[in-house]
């Protein structure tokens, strides 16, 4: 079934600021309000490396719907490239009970703002769902928006809007799009007291118009609408949450064969749990990517029909917050969640008719997977942990990667075959790293920066030396195997970190503020290190080509980054370690305290808030709420597993005019 898919989505920036979407060819469906009398109209493209980079095209309405249906089709140039066509949807009848899951891509004005004297806009991702019995005068949809900070604007963001403005002021134009089908657009938005709720304009009313239909069969469309069915919540579209996984991924037969058998095997459904486990419970094995990878193939996503979903919980978790997560993905963005437990159990009745699979990673606390025991009948629970027992659990334990997959994955990340004089160097470097995938990533993106092999294997070599020397003063133990491959990855960690600038070790440093379950957009960067978003993109595209940084997960048109664990921890380690080291084994740190460094991510945060003038228009910038990591006794870097999480962020922004 098609998906929805925001690149599709432009603005319309004259004679009146608005969005549009490409339907094919190089048509452009929109709404008629925007133009008045006029014809002439502009649309603005963007590049999709870099957002900012944008080009105005001038363009022709070439028809406007009668009798005063909100609807108009504009026409681009022949120099524009055609897109392929799209599907049109009609919903049920009135006298269904169904509600229909939505989409639609927009600029509302609570995310446009000024800084430095430049426009920006900001593109949502909305969601929500369309009661089909429930319409409005004139045959209009009602659109229900999803209850998520994630959408719904702030009450500071509606304070700075003027009485008579809407938040969703910007979003005119926007197709409404349920599970691939286009069946209207966004039309009306009302006062801000209602922020909930919008209008759209359904293509119903113009599906039998002849010169709609002569002008989408000119451009290659079929103007026949199909029913929009298969998108009802009660027969849930499926849905995979999981994260991606990298470019460089290399298979794994041995575990990935073993893991679906036990998984979609008939003992499983008795118990519904797997856990995988790291030998000796090690960070940095691949867990959590190996749980990804197995949640992307066919085979699985097939015995799950009713979709995948993802929660990666850590130390600190917000259970509540993915449990209602769940539940909304679920279709059902009404339930008012009033405790764990409440939660948990209307969880379960949603999945009481479902095939789906649960996937709990990074599970820490024995006791908080107790409220995602929720997979009843078909539906199964996997769950990623060090060594945490999971009662009525099927173990299955990780181990190392071999060399010649070690090979694989520094041939994947080097996007280069290995001669033979550097797959002998390679090998050795594999074995030094404890074959483990973090490392091996940290050590590639080192290669591929210059590097020799040989000065890399002699500073790994004297790295994990020191580190010997330092357990042995310190605990008086022996180095036993396990040790030495925690020692191979904290001495990836201290090479790469060491080879940064002072800037960039001092940014990478106050990641560490952050908790470590949020998604990094560039505003939120920007923020961070006080710096223009324009700095804080090629930051992160850099610390990210440092292994340092993962890629983020997110359904909006922007890139975002998450940061793995282990080095989430050896980042909070640094905000507290002195800028001036005692030894050269030592990196230079902020000399803070978590409180004092708390304290100016706020004010850097409020300070942000506060650049803009007075305008709603420029005001009215995306706030991003990130709660700041809690004060706690710092970890070293052996203490934690490796994790990777996601939180939804907004959208992407630049420069308007």
């Amino acid at each position: 079934m098609p998906q929805f898919q925001p690149d599709r989505t432009l603005e319309i920036v004259a004679p009146k600021y608005g969005t549009a979407y490409r339907i094919g060819g190089r048509l452009l469906l929109t709404c008629r309000h925007l133009f008045d009398n006029s014809n002439n109209c502009k649309v603005r493209f963007r590049s999709t490396s870099n957002y900012s980079d944008k080009q105005d095209i001038d363009a022709k309405v070439i028809w406007k719907a009668p009798d005063n249906i909100d609807i108009a089709l504009v026409e681009l140039p022949e120099t524009i490239e055609t897109y392929d066509p799209v599907g049109f949807g009609v919903l049920p009848d009135a006298s269904s009970t169904q509600k229909v899951k939505f989409d639609f891509f927009g600029f509302p004005l609570f995310l446009r703002y000024v800084e430095d004297e430049i426009k920006y806009a900001t593109g949502l991702h909305i969601e929500g769902t369309i009661d089909v019995a429930n319409r409005v005068p004139h045959h209009r949809l009602l659109l229900n928006i999803k209850d998520s900070k994630e959408i719904q604007p702030t009450d500071e963001q509606l304070e700075r809007l003027a009485e008579d403005q809407s938040p969703w002021q910007g979003t005119s134009g926007s197709a409404i799009v349920c599970y691939g089908l286009v069946i209207g657009v966004q039309s009306k938005q009302p006062i801000r007291d209602r922020p909930a709720s919008l209008e759209a304009e359904s293509l119903a009313r113009v599906y039998d118009n002849p010169e709609w239909c002569e002008i989408l069969e000119k451009h290659g469309l079929d103007p026949e609408p199909k029913p929009v069915i298969s998108a009802s919540l009660k027969s849930s579209s499926y849905r995979n949450q999981a994260p991606p996984k990298p470019s460089y991924f290399v298979e794994r037969p041995e575990v990935s064969i073993e893991l679906k058998k036990i998984l979609l095997s008939a003992t499983t459904e008795k118990t519904g749990t797997l856990v995988i486990s790291a030998i000796y419970g090690l960070g940095g094995i691949g867990k959590s990517t190996l749980a990804a990878a197995l949640a992307q193939e066919k085979e699985v996503q097939a015995f799950f029909p009713d979709g995948i979903f993802w929660a990666t919980l850590g130390q600190q978790p917000d259970i509540l917050s993915f449990l209602h997560g769940w539940i909304q993905a679920l279709g059902d963005y009404n339930f008012k969640p009033t405790g764990i437990d409440a939660a948990s159990l209307h969880l379960r009745t949603l999945l009481a008719d479902k095939k789906a699979l649960l996937v709990v990673d990074d599970l820490w606390n024995v006791e908080d997977i107790d409220p995602f025991r929720v997979a009843v009948n078909q539906c199964k629970l996997l769950v990623t942990t060090r060594e945490v027992p999971v009662k009525g659990a099927i173990r299955y334990d990780l181990d190392i990667m071999t060399e010649s997959q070690s090979l694989a994955l520094l041939t994947g990340y080097l996007k280069h075959e290995l001669n033979l004089a550097d797959q002998k160097q390679a090998k050795i470097l594999a074995k030094i790293v404890g074959y483990l995938p973090l490392a091996l990533e940290l050590t590639a993106a080192q290669i591929e920066d210059g590097i020799p092999w040989a000065e890399l294997i002699e500073d790994l070599r004297a790295e994990i030396a020191h580190l010997e020397i330092l357990d042995r003063l310190e605990a008086g133990d022996t180095v036993n195997e396990e040790k030495r491959k925690h020692y191979s990855l904290i001495a990836c960690f201290n090479l790469s970190l060491k080879r940064l600038n002072g800037q960039r070790l001092r940014q990478f440093s106050w990641l560490g503020v952050l908790p470590d379950d949020v998604t990094i957009t560039e505003k939120i960067a920007a923020t961070l290190w006080d710096c223009q978003v324009r700095e804080a993109r090629q930051t992160l595209r850099y610390l990210r080509g440092k292994a340092l940084l993962l890629t983020g997960v997110s359904s909006e048109l922007l890139t975002s980054y998450r940061v793995h664990d282990l080095l989430h921890d050896l980042a909070r380690n640094l905000i507290l370690a002195s800028p001036h080291p005692e030894t050269d084994y030592q990196l230079p740190g902020l000399g803070l305290s978590m409180a004092e460094a708390h304290q100016q991510f706020l004010s850097r945060y409020q300070k942000q808030i506060k650049r803009s003038p007075l305008t709603p228009l420029e005001k009215g910038g995306k706030e991003v709420e990130v709660p700041l990591e809690k004060e706690r006794s710092p970890l070293t870097p052996l203490e934690k597993g490796g994790k990777e999480v996601e939180v939804p962020s907004r959208g992407d922004r630049g420069a308007t005019s």
